[in-house]
């Protein structure tokens, strides 16, 4: 699954903090590179203001993306 800044997520019941809604924003997109792979972080921001890490495994859909085919 592949995510953009500006993608509108929402994440798997497990992942969602303090009883705030699933519905997040992808602001920032870190990546770590080894010696044979690559992995990515994300940034997102829940609609209380708060910021969280996630990656791809914790997102249950993308409900709006800034991609365009």
């Amino acid at each position: 699954m592949l995510l953009l800044v500006g993608d509108v997520i929402k994440l798997k019941p497990r992942f969602i903090v303090n009883g705030s809604s699933s519905i997040c924003t992808v602001i920032k997109i870190e990546s770590f590179k080894g010696t044979d792979w690559l992995a990515y972080d994300y940034v997102a921001m829940l609609t209380t203001g708060q910021l969280i890490r996630i990656t791809e495994s914790c997102v249950e859909e993308i409900i709006s993306s800034t991609l365009k085919f």
